[in-house]
């Protein structure tokens, strides 16, 4: 079995890897997806609802972790993350974890913000926060991490439990208010 859901605990995030939660030995070569540019390890989500009153926000994080075969899974490696104007885009970590175990976090400076449908005039308050994970190379291991604060009274987040690439573990958690 995988135990995925962190690489390594969030102070030591950025210096390190606990290989040993990575379960290496369960990781994957492009030998066992030869049709595929990259494996997805884990893709998580977590969507809790707060409701005060009339105040109601909800707080969505997802995790995300892939392994970058080839050049055809090079599609990964751009991340936008999108949102509106009721949204806060919070907390972005992405690292790229190199075959020989180097670790090369994302520089903040070097994440976008965009309109996310520019073709649409109509979307316009559509926005995105856009990056590429750094130093990939095949055989590179990439993770990232974020949190979206809304503030809306409406439930308007989906999740997917497919992709173009395989999924070995995808899970979303929704949590609801007590009331």
């Amino acid at each position: 079995t995988l135990l995925l859901f962190s690489c390594a605990h969030r102070g030591d995030w950025a210096k390190r890897v606990e290989w040993e939660e990575l379960a290496l030995q369960n990781i994957p070569e492009e030998e066992a997806y030869p049709d595929a540019g990259a494996v997805i390890l884990l893709d998580e989500g977590t969507m809790e609802i707060f409701s005060t009153g009339q105040i109601t926000h909800s707080v969505f994080e997802r995790h995300r972790i892939a392994k970058i075969f080839n050049t055809r899974g090079q599609r990964l490696v751009t991340v936008a993350i999108p949102y509106n104007a009721q949204t806060e885009v919070e907390e972005i970590q992405a690292r790229t974890i190199s075959p020989q175990g180097k670790i090369t976090l994302l520089d903040k400076k070097n994440i976008y913000d965009v309109n996310h449908y520019p073709e649409f005039i109509f979307y316009s308050d559509q926005r995105a926060k856009l990056f590429t994970m750094p130093a990939v190379e095949d055989g590179s291991l990439i993770e990232y991490r974020y949190r979206l604060n809304i503030r809306s009274r409406t439930f308007w987040h989906f999740w997917s439990f497919q992709s173009d690439y395989p999924i070995l573990r995808s899970r979303f958690t929704l949590i609801g208010p007590t009331d």
